[in-house]
């Protein structure tokens, strides 16, 4: 019976327990970086351009070489399933508090979970604006779009990676569920025989 409430109790852990991640991007050179480019189990792939590391961040380039136009689509796959997520950007041409400058769209495998969208959040294009994606969970990938005429360079990524020994949802409920209901019933079984 202690060997069930155990098992149960350990299950009921390994859906909690995820391992937090933060990516900023220094360290690398400033310039041309592969693509995609692999950082802390994350991949981040520009679309149809160029990964360019440049001003702290990372430039999804329209032209190799050069972190002037950021604006074609970074794809960001987690390596897992994300929750938590968060990033910011900067360096956007817009200025404007409250304008739509991009989109992110938010993956779990092939299923759109939601978009966000982009916003501006103060006059000044040089200082870091927070995109948070916080309220989705088991996220597998992002598509960052950007509308700004020269684009943006994102920084800052943060988010929490399940752990890879957990049971992914609703399985691992369900998991749960079956261990609580097992324990459940060898108790009745062991009273019954008892009595």
């Amino acid at each position: 019976m202690k060997k069930i409430f155990l098992a149960f109790a350990l299950c009921a852990s390994a859906l909690c327990h995820a391992a937090p991640v933060t990516i900023d991007f220094t360290g690398l050179t400033d310039g041309d970086n592969p693509n995609p480019l692999l950082l802390s189990g994350t991949t981040f792939t520009t679309l149809s351009g160029f990964n360019q590391i440049g001003q702290g961040g990372i430039c999804a380039a329209f032209t190799q070489g050069s972190i002037a136009v950021c604006t074609r689509n970074l794809e960001v796959v987690f390596g897992g399933s994300a929750s938590n997520i968060s990033f910011q950007y900067f360096a956007n041409n817009n200025v404007a508090v409250g304008a739509d400058i991009g989109d992110v769209q938010i993956y779990r495998g092939l299923d759109l979970l939601g978009t966000r969208n982009v916003l501006v959040l103060d006059t000044n294009g040089l200082t870091l604006d927070l995109v948070s994606l916080v309220g989705f969970s088991g996220v597998t990938r992002i598509v960052i779009s950007s509308t700004d005429v020269g684009g943006v360079i994102y920084d800052n990524f943060s988010f929490d990676r399940a752990d890879g020994s957990q049971v992914p949802e609703p399985a691992g409920l369900a998991l749960v569920l079956t261990a609580a209901g097992i324990a459940a019933a060898v108790t009745r079984r062991r009273r019954a025989g008892a009595a």
